[in-house]
């Protein structure tokens, strides 16, 4: 099976998103939007969001799990992209079994966490 440029591989929902350090402030957390109006989660100060849906919508896809890690220790240790993306990664294993068991066919091929 061979792709060419432009070819769409794959299409689904990330199983986990972590917006660049670079981006803070500028794009909503959740969507990546860029809006001038962005508003601050009310308990960390360190996720930027849209609007409410955005935020609840983030709440649900792992931020209930981080947000007082974030309270605690953003400015200390979870300034770089890689740490934000594997913690959340880590988060959303731990606290969901059924993300560590759910299956994704890639190529013909059943893959999981």
């Amino acid at each position: 099976m061979g792709y060419k440029v432009g070819d769409v591989v794959m299409k689904c929902k990330p199983f986990v998103h972590s917006l660049n350090a670079s981006q803070k402030a500028q794009r909503c957390d959740h969507c990546f939007k860029i809006n001038d109006n962005l508003r601050k989660c009310s308990k960390c100060k360190s996720m930027y969001y849209c609007d409410q849906k955005c935020q609840r919508s983030d709440w649900s896809d792992g931020h209930r799990h981080e947000c007082h890690l974030y309270d605690n220790f953003y400015d200390n240790c979870l300034t770089r992209d890689c740490d934000r993306f594997l913690l959340r990664l880590h988060l959303m294993l731990e606290n969901n079994d059924q993300n560590r068991t759910q299956t994704h066919e890639f190529n013909g091929q059943k893959r999981c966490f």
